[in-house]
């Protein structure tokens, strides 16, 4: 919508634009976990603004405006159901959806009306499953815990003084990777609170800064899933963008309150399913395809250019951390000597080389993350063995190689051919 003077911010930061939808369970619980922080912390409100007055700042600058950035991603799987305990597959997929929407590659966006879509922007974020933990260790990406407490993702709700247990592992959740560096997602129950929700930049515990989403609602689905209408991985999208600081399209609720974004028209408040284009509610169009709107996913389409500079501002300011590490590129683990695998990560195949005797029969036993044997065959030692890994999930893997009675031992970590 067009820009208000920044005072009005002060009006978007006192009402709580936390509509109820038509269906359960609602939509969006940001701006919802939002007002309740501010209720904890009086002093938030003024935070809220300095926050802003530096982003305003920020923005405009030319250096951050086409900037392409490789967003390193750690998904807690937090589950107290087999069900809940979503797999490789279904979070890669989701994955892929959210690059698809970040960079204006997403299939509907050729439904974008004609009168809006000079406006779509490419943000041109990266988000890949980090193959390197804080300590440097390899990784999946994704941490699973088993908990006893049926709604731990109702962050709101499920508190020990005052602390989400979702985020903590002392309190039966899961604890946060490094949130400078990590987007942080946590995936788990919450018995229908809401969808997903995020943290807004700056605002917040670290060791709670992230998005948290309803199992249910993580990956792409059919149609026919349980998922419906919201089963296209369009719900984080929503939430990524409150993470990197976007607001809902409609403001607080209201035509005379404002996203802080320029190119959204006003808007009075959210839309559900799929409307019919035009619809109005503020005297013009209102773009309810936005991806910070509530409607179906089938009808979420894009991301404004005044959307990403805003996005490409919070990532030169609050959310810089993300930037110029090395977190999606795994680190090479220390094997046992002489064993050496190659490449590290490996898409299709790696190989093998233990550097003993060059006459030497020796057995390679490569097994899943559970322990069990997928893999097993022989090698000479001194030369290459080769191992297909194309039919295995992603995921850690860990090697033995056994020469008389010696055991040499290492990890790789097997990448989906889309990364």
């Amino acid at each position: 919508m067009q820009k208000k003077h920044l005072l009005l911010f002060l009006i978007f930061i006192s009402l709580s634009d936390f509509l109820p939808a038509q269906q359960s369970p609602l939509h969006c619980g940001s701006t919802h976990l939002l007002e309740e922080r501010k209720k904890e912390n009086p002093d938030l409100a003024k935070q809220i603004l300095q926050l802003e007055t530096q982003l305003q700042e920020q923005m405009g600058k030319a250096q951050f405006r086409e900037r392409n950035a490789i967003i390193p991603v750690v998904v807690h799987v937090v589950w107290v159901e087999q069900a809940d305990n979503i797999s490789d597959e279904v979070i890669q997929s989701q994955i892929d959806a959210l690059n698809r929407d970040f960079q204006r590659r997403n299939e509907n966006r050729l439904r974008v009306p004609e009168d809006f879509a000079p406006l779509m922007a490419n943000i041109g974020f990266e988000f890949c499953l980090a193959g390197s933990a804080p300590d440097g260790t390899l990784s999946s990406g994704i941490t699973r815990t088993q908990s006893i407490l049926s709604c731990i993702g109702n962050t709101g709700s499920v508190k020990v003084d005052g602390k989400p247990r979702l985020f903590y592992t002392a309190l039966g959740g899961a604890d946060a990777w490094d949130t400078e560096h990590y987007l942080n997602i946590w995936v788990a129950p919450n018995c229908d609170a809401f969808l997903g929700s995020s943290s807004f930049p700056g605002i917040g515990p670290a060791e709670e800064d992230g998005v948290s989403i309803d199992p249910q609602y993580l990956g792409v689905f059919p149609e026919n899933s349980a998922a419906f209408p919201f089963h296209l991985g369009k719900t984080l999208t929503h939430e990524v963008g409150h993470y990197f600081n976007l607001q809902h399209t409609w403001g607080s609720s209201g035509c005379d309150t404002d996203d802080l974004v320029a190119d959204t028209p006003a808007q009075e408040k959210a839309y559900q399913g799929c409307p019919i284009h035009p619809s109005s509610t503020c005297d013009s169009p209102d773009m309810f395809m936005n991806f910070m709107n509530y409607v179906d996913d089938e009808c979420l389409m894009f991301f404004t250019q005044g959307q990403k500079e805003r996005m490409l501002a919070t990532l030169a300011g609050p959310r810089a951390g993300l930037l110029d590490n090395d977190f999606c590129n795994p680190k090479v683990v220390t094997l046992t000597p002489p064993l050496s695998i190659y490449p590290n990560p490996a898409r299709d195949c790696i190989h093998v080389v233990l550097k003993e005797d060059q006459t030497e029969v020796y057995e390679v036993l490569l097994y899943d993350a559970a322990g069990k044997i997928v893999a097993q065959q022989e090698g000479v030692g001194g030369i290459a063995e080769r191992i297909n890994t194309q039919f295995l999930a992603s995921g850690i893997y860990f090697i033995q190689a056994k020469m008389g009675g010696s055991i040499y031992t290492g990890k790789v970590l097997v990448l989906p051919e889309a990364f």
